[in-house]
């Protein structure tokens, strides 16, 4: 090998040594961990360290069980040491290594999830503390002793060498590295100022607004239904169909509310030369919801209105937000209008409870602006109606008194838990119906990952004669976890 050529190899490793040589100096100077040791203690010493957590963890939830047992105090002050070591538990077991955790569906599958439910209901049936109690003691027995079969586990799964590890690793180390988040800013300013190209994640639509690409995609690719270019999917309708089964058997019924992304109402921001004669482009949507009413699943079709109310907009004034992939106030409060409608030809007898609308201002920093990373999308001023109950108080979830619980994502949260606070569709709705209501919300999860939540704290459920499922469409397709059956 000549000179030049050791020269080139030289010069080519030390640039493949300045992220990690950086990172090593910024770790060293702030105090903070450094990635590539993470990887050697997972190696050898976070899986030895997980036995003896989970030791100790089973063994502290059996002595305070055994404590709460003796007394037969269900309350939440008694139960709550047993509580704390059973979190301690599942926590040791979920959370497998610094950079993986356990499988949703494999958890559910487990002891562990039961004892949450059982926990979760014993506060109102004492009856169920025998069962409780047998999990209790499968669980002391299972991780208990040390188990080879479990540590083989680990390192087939979920160690360092497996894609699942080393995938997460580097999501980690490009977001944490600060080379790599100096050039990133750098260079999608760049593109931004060249080709006025906002991410990845993002598509520039006309007058400023954008549009998030999972949104647009989910409308431009097969139906997820289509069993030839979309088998790889789970079946959106097969597990709500399961789900609204496991609802009945309790004397709850199910309405689906299925959200239109901005793409759909708005086509022709998105691009200029839409033909507003043509066909609507949220087809796939249609489809599922006309399955879903064949499998005798109560639906709400928002698309409609929307679509109709496109025609009273007004410059400032429309149903979704320009940056952000959510809908305006007035979008949100148009949907509860029709949900409302829905729930009322349903004929239940619901509390009741009145609430009032007071007009509140806030300002929005559009989600799909933030993931440009770049600082060029202003924020936006939106009017909303702040839903206060009949002695001015703001309005706030009431899973004893409500007879209707809400299971959503972040067209639920938005307005409600964040600024300006009780004035998103759980609250409008509540107003239209004048009637107590509850609700779980899980962002970007209200495909699988609220269902688990709710399966955890099936207790919410006692005294409810109606469960409102609301998610966007781009779920059917990209939801976190997909669809995956969980029982009730």
């Amino acid at each position: 090998m000549n000179r030049s050529s050791i020269v080139i190899v030289v010069l080519f490793s030390g640039l493949l040594l300045i992220p990690a040589t950086s990172q090593l100096i910024v770790s060293l100077k702030n105090d903070v961990h450094y990635q590539p040791i993470d990887m050697i203690t997972d190696m050898v010493k976070t899986p030895m360290n997980r036995e003896i957590q989970l030791h100790q963890a089973s063994d502290s939830l059996n002595k305070a069980w055994k404590d709460v047992s003796k007394k037969q105090e269900y309350n939440a002050l008694a139960l709550e040491p047993a509580l704390d070591a059973f979190r301690f538990l599942k926590d040791t077991y979920i959370n497998v290594n610094s950079y993986t955790t356990m499988d949703s569906s494999s958890i559910k599958e487990l002891d562990l999830q039961k004892i949450e439910v059982l926990f979760n209901q014993i506060e109102e049936d004492a009856s169920v503390s025998d069962s409780l109690d047998n999990l209790i003691q499968q669980a002391s027995s299972t991780y208990g002793s040390f188990s080879l079969k479990r540590l083989f586990d680990y390192y087939w799964n979920y160690g360092f060498l497996t894609s699942r590890y080393w995938r997460s690793y580097e999501a980690r180390l490009e977001e944490e590295n600060k080379v790599s988040q100096k050039s990133r800013k750098i260079i999608q300013n760049l593109f931004w100022n060249v080709f006025n190209e906002p991410g990845e994640k993002v598509f520039l639509g006309e007058n400023g607004w954008l549009f998030y690409r999972d949104d647009v995609a989910y409308l431009t690719m097969p139906s997820p239904l289509d069993h030839n270019r979309s088998k790889h999917l789970d079946n959106p309708v097969k597990e709500i169909v399961a789900f609204k089964e496991d609802l009945q058997k309790k004397g709850i019924e199910l309405l689906v509310v299925m959200v239109p992304g901005k793409p759909s109402i708005y086509p022709e921001f998105l691009n200029s030369s839409w033909d507003s004669s043509s066909e609507p482009p949220f087809t796939h949507s249609k489809e599922i919801l006309k399955q879903l009413n064949a499998k005798g699943i109560q639906t709400v079709d928002l698309y409609k209105p929307f679509i109709e109310a496109k025609k009273e907009d007004q410059d400032s004034n429309y149903l979704y937000l320009y940056t952000d992939t959510h809908w305006t106030p007035r979008g949100a409060k148009l949907a509860a209008s029709v949900v409302a409608e829905k729930v009322r030809s349903m004929s239940f007898d619901l509390p009741v409870s009145y609430y009032k609308e007071e007009p509140i201002s806030a300002e929005r920093v559009g989600d799909i602006g933030v993931m440009t990373s770049l600082s060029v999308f202003p924020s936006q001023w939106v009017q909303a109606q702040q839903v206060k109950d009949s002695a001015g108080n703001l309005f706030k979830d009431n899973y004893r008194q409500s007879s209707i619980l809400i299971i959503g994502d972040s067209f639920s949260r938005i307005y409600q838990t964040d600024a300006p606070r009780s004035a998103g569709f759980i609250s409008l709705l509540a107003k239209e119906l004048n009637t107590p209501l509850a609700s779980i919300v899980s962002d970007g999860g209200a495909s699988t990952l609220v269902r688990e939540t709710l399966s955890r704290r099936s207790g919410v459920l006692k005294g409810k004669k109606l469960v409102i499922w609301e998610f966007v469409e781009r779920d059917l397709r990209f939801g976190a976890e997909g669809w995956k059956r969980i029982s009730l």
